[in-house]
């Protein structure tokens, strides 16, 4: 309904491939930076201009799901330099973002992150086992794999429990698998999660069956669902 009326408005909102685009002057100062900004949707947007690295995505989506963002969409791109933007979008049910002095220490964690002066995965897996219910019952976890979907990623969507900082320890497992993550989708039902990933490894798109079996088993280990095929 959304694009439908951006549509018919004639307001249609910029790609990720203008991301470098919008982001140049910060690009070009080469520092780390954090911006903060509401969509016409009420939803927050963190935009981070860093040095780009392997991991870079998974370390700022877990400062952010530490500061409160629970996160529903990801753009990113970097340029040839070395520079990478990362724009997430999401919301921030509690309301620990709500004032400049919450985003800016949510700022703050989210360079410590990309220096990597602090142990953020371990405090988010913390926190998760305290929100985690002890009678819950887990359900299933599921990764099914699209090389249809685009001509330069490969796609992943994963099924899975919900849980505080899901998406960042998806894309931390990715990450530590030696994949790049080029865009992702966050989309939560209930008490599920279903996260789409645009994925490459070092060889670029993921097409041969060998590495699309290892990829789906990276994740499905990641998350402590054994390895059967889904």
């Amino acid at each position: 309904d959304r694009a439908l009326a951006a549509l018919a408005r004639g307001q249609v909102p910029a790609g990720s491939g203008d991301l470098l685009g919008e982001h140049a002057a910060a690009i070009a100062a080469g520092t780390d930076r954090v911006e903060w900004s509401t969509t016409s949707d009420g939803d927050l947007r963190c935009s981070v201009v860093a040095r780009d690295r392997p991991g870079l995505l998974a370390s700022v989506a877990t400062a952010l799901a530490l500061a409160g963002l629970d996160v529903r969409s990801v753009d990113a791109a970097s340029d040839d330099a070395g520079m990478a933007v990362e724009v997430f979008t999401g919301s921030d049910r509690f309301g620990r973002l709500a004032d400049a002095t919450g985003r800016d220490g949510a700022a703050r964690g989210i360079v410590e992150a990309i220096a990597g002066e602090a142990d953020l995965r371990a405090r988010l897996a913390a926190r998760a086992a305290a929100y985690r219910r002890s009678w819950r019952v887990d359900g299933p976890v599921t990764v099914t794999v699209d090389l249809l979907a685009s001509t330069t990623a490969t796609v992943i969507e994963v099924h899975a429990d919900d849980e505080v900082g899901r998406f960042a320890q998806l894309a931390a497992i990715l990450a530590d698998g030696g994949y790049d993550v080029r865009t992702a989708r966050a989309t939560t039902i209930g008490d599920r999660i279903v996260d789409v990933f645009y994925v490459c490894d070092a060889s670029g798109r993921i097409v041969d069956p060998a590495a699309i079996a290892r990829l789906r088993t990276t994740v499905l280990e990641g998350l402590g669902a054994g390895t059967t095929p889904t």
